[in-house]
């Protein structure tokens, strides 16, 4: 197939190669990424993929949803012998 001067010009800016001199060429891998694109949309796009509502719950607080059991009555702080004896 021949290739008008302007089709050469728009593949040669689209896809640009090694030039040598006054030849340009043109870079054909870049034709088997798009490809490859093309392909990988078709294949998600025909896919049926149904939407999921997560409703997990965080236990450590990161998205911050930490849920925990209020003490029964309000912490007492501790005296330093208390704590020194707790480590020990």
């Amino acid at each position: 197939m021949k290739l008008s001067s302007q089709q050469l010009e728009t593949l040669s800016d689209a896809f640009p190669g090694r030039k040598e001199g006054n030849h340009k060429r043109i870079r054909v891998g870049r034709f088997y990424d798009i490809n490859v694109a093309i392909e990988r949309s078709k294949t998600y796009k025909d896919m049926p993929v149904k939407q999921v509502i997560d409703t997990v719950q965080d236990a450590t607080g990161y998205t911050g949803q930490f849920h925990r059991k209020k003490p029964k009555q309000e912490p007492v702080p501790m005296s330093e012998a208390e704590l020194v004896s707790l480590f020990l």
